[in-house]
């Protein structure tokens, strides 16, 4: 992670503590707040020096969710569910937002369900997070990228789901990159990178 982490510390053209990261939790809104990924996941970033913010989009307007992203140097979006984060990504207009914000320079991060949110196709998704949980189906990600990565390669507790969304996104023709737990992949001007 400390190599991902200087990559991004590159990219802003800053040092790690002037940083703003706006780290949006609403995909863990489906889940209790002491659960050990949430509590590894913050003090994971909290590390890395930067300013951080973090940031609920559930029940916000889409001028504070702009005032906040225009406010940041990184936008992070936590894991979760994804198809609940999705639901109120799109209620407060997420996706253009963050268009803007990538092409004036800000970075997008994300882990699990702040990667996989990204895919347009999320029919497999479903096998790893329940769509239920969302208040409507959400049936699109985000699209930000055309790069679809799967997190949590390897790890014991996902292997036959992962294999299984694996499967299906190879039998479309779909390029995939396999991210095991501690890997990142870094998108910058068209290259990828998976480190």
């Amino acid at each position: 992670p400390e190599l991902a982490v200087q990559r991004i510390v590159d990219m802003t053209g800053k040092q790690a503590s002037e940083i703003k990261v706006l780290y949006i939790t609403t995909p863990q809104n489906t889940y209790s707040k002491a659960a050990p990924w949430i509590i590894e996941s913050r003090q994971g970033l909290e590390k890395t020096g930067f300013q951080i913010q973090e940031y609920d989009l559930e029940g916000v307007d889409e001028k504070s969710v702009r005032a906040q992203v225009e406010d940041s140097d990184i936008v992070w979006v936590s894991g979760g569910n994804t198809f609940y984060f999705l639901y109120w990504a799109e209620k407060v207009n997420l996706k253009t937002i963050l268009q803007g914000f990538l092409n004036r320079g800000g970075v997008y991060a994300g882990e699990s369900a702040g990667v996989v949110c990204q895919i347009k196709d999320l029919e497999p998704i479903k096998w790893s997070d329940n769509p239920d949980k969302a208040p409507e189906i959400v049936k699109e990600g985000m699209q930000l990228t055309d790069v679809v990565a799967l997190p949590h390669w390897g790890n014991g507790k996902y292997f036959d789901v992962m294999n299984k969304i694996k499967t299906y996104y190879e039998n479309k023709g779909i390029k995939l990159y396999l991210l095991k737990d501690g890997e990142a992949l870094i998108i910058e001007n068209d290259k990828v990178e998976q480190i």
